[in-house]
Parts: C-alpha cells; sequence; structure tokens
C-alpha cells in the first residue's frame, strides 16, 4: 500500500502487541522463528508479526504480516532463487494460491477475540511449521476533521 493511502485510513492496524506462540507443534530444525511483539507500522502499512528464517541456502523465508484489507495474517513466502522456479513456474503465485503443494499463506483464524491463529507451512517436499500464534494488533485512528467548540459568556459591566 502507498504511504498516502495508508496515512488516509481512518482505522488502521498500526503495531503489534503481545505476539506469542501458544504452542509449536513442529519446527523444521533448519528454520528459526523471530516474533515481533511492539512492532510499528511502516508508513506504507507493512506490519511484519513473525518470520521463519532458513539456515539451508535453499530454502524459503517466510514473513507473518498484517493484512489490512482483510483484517487478518498473511503469510508470504521469499524462495532464494526467485519467483520462478528453474522450471519457469511462478511459485509465488502457487504459494498465494496453495496449490501444487504450498501452503499457509492464509493462517487459519482460531478465535477473532484474543488473535489465535493456527499455522501451517509446506512446500511440496518439506513441512515448515505447524504451531498457534497469538496477535495483539494496535489500532489506530485518525480523526482529520476540525472539532472546534465556543462558549458565550455574558459579561456585565456597571
Amino acid at each position: 500500500m502507498d504511504s498516502k493511502k495508508f496515512s488516509e485510513k481512518q482505522i488502521r492496524a498500526g503495531g503489534t502487541t503481545g505476539v506469542e506462540l501458544v504452542s509449536i507443534e513442529y519446527k523444521d530444525k533448519d528454520y528459526v522463528l523471530k516474533t515481533y511483539s511492539e512492532n510499528k507500522a511502516s508508513q506504507t502499512g507493512d506490519l511484519p508479526i513473525a518470520e521463519l528464517f532458513s539456515s539451508d541456502g535453499k530454502l524459503p523465508n517466510f514473513k507473518f504480516r498484517w493484512d489490512h484489507n482483510k483484517s487478518v495474517i498473511d503469510i508470504d513466502m521469499f524462495p532464494k532463487e526467485g519467483r520462478d522456479n528453474k522450471e519457469g513456474i511462478d511459485i509465488i503465485n502457487l504459494w498465494k494460491k496453495e496449490k501444487g503443494g504450498y501452503k499457509g499463506h492464509h493462517p487459519e483464524l482460531i478465535d477473532r477475540e484474543i488473535g489465535e491463529y493456527s499455522v501451517l507451512i509446506e512446500i511440496p517436499w518439506r513441512k515448515i511449521f505447524k504451531g498457534i500464534i497469538m496477535v495483539g494488533i494496535l489500532i489506530d485512528l485518525n480523526f482529520q476533521d476540525n472539532l472546534s467548540m465556543s462558549e458565550y459568556v455574558n459579561v456585565k459591566i456597571q
């Protein structure tokens, strides 16, 4: 989202609070998970929640972020070899559509009230992560209307 469009939103996610892993059923040994509590949204609205970093140069990284349009978490995949694999297939598109053995772009919202999501991340040849994450989102309210107040005082001089 561009910065002008984000700054003009009246209600927007301004940051994260209390990001915590409720449970980890599985995490691939070649990955490190980093969470971002108390994170602020960028001027363009980018709001990272967590990231899975691979120590293997051939495996993709994953970024958990806030989707402002749907008000839920999305997970983006960043493959090491780029958008297209060596066969010329757009693997980012497969990831977003969760096809061809790719799963995890849209975690399942378990409880909206406490911000709990079930996350399952898989690529065709490997299971990466399965667990539950809880995310608190700080809401920014943007008021651009003017507010004026006046009071009438009657003074009588004698």
